[in-house]
């Protein structure tokens, strides 16, 4: 498992291996946890940008929503994902409602769900919990949006695996930028002070 894995899962405060032992639920508890890996994911990524971690608590508790409301909406403003990674999460949270909201559906499997689904759900799903353009399966190699058909699960992890590191880098990189400005503001706080001395002293 890659680094960014590891640091976001640390970062959360989640025990190692979390992601790569969503590999051994059964599918109606690997769909809930990967959605709210996504909603922590997410949540501390748009606080992390805004530096305002005082607001960690309300994103936590708001919807994760759509581009135009909820927090996806903050990260679709903000400019923090690209628009397919945005259509994932968006897509794997309306999933995790239909599929998994249900507790009647926890001994049913994904594959299955889909093949039942509306169209409409099974042409969203294919076409945004898909981002991978290829992989290897039993040594031949299939195109990204086949292997969803044959395995949508294990497609859909490896995609949120792609998602999440982007996630974990973009955190990192708001997290940098926050340093860098509040030390920059701290070095240069004694200035601002004598500054505005001055100009008090001066308009007496």
């Amino acid at each position: 498992m890659n680094n960014e894995i590891e640091d976001l899962e640390e970062y959360l405060g989640l025990k190692q291996g979390f992601f790569k032992n969503l590999q051994l639920d059964d599918d109606w508890s690997f769909i809930v946890k990967l959605n709210s890996l996504f909603e922590a994911a997410v949540s501390s990524l748009v606080t992390e940008e805004l530096a305002r971690k005082e607001l960690k608590g309300t994103f936590s508790n708001m919807d994760m929503g759509t581009a135009k409301y909820g927090k996806l909406a903050f990260v679709k403003e903000l400019d923090l994902l690209p628009e397919n990674y945005i259509k994932y999460i968006e897509t794997l949270n309306r999933l995790r409602n239909k599929f998994a909201h249900d507790i009647s559906k926890t001994s049913h499997d994904l594959k299955t769900y889909l093949e039942t689904a509306s169209r409409s759900t099974r042409k969203e799903c294919r076409r945004y919990l898909n981002r991978i353009e290829s992989t290897e399966s039993s040594g031949v190699k299939i195109k990204g949006d086949e292997y969803f058909l044959k395995e949508p699960r294990a497609t859909i992890f490896l995609s949120g695996k792609l998602v999440l590191e982007y996630i974990r880098q973009k955190t990192i990189i708001s997290q940098q930028v926050s340093f860098i400005k509040e030390k920059h503001s701290l070095e240069n706080e004694p200035i601002r002070i004598k500054t505005y001395e001055h100009n008090l002293n001066k308009e007496r």
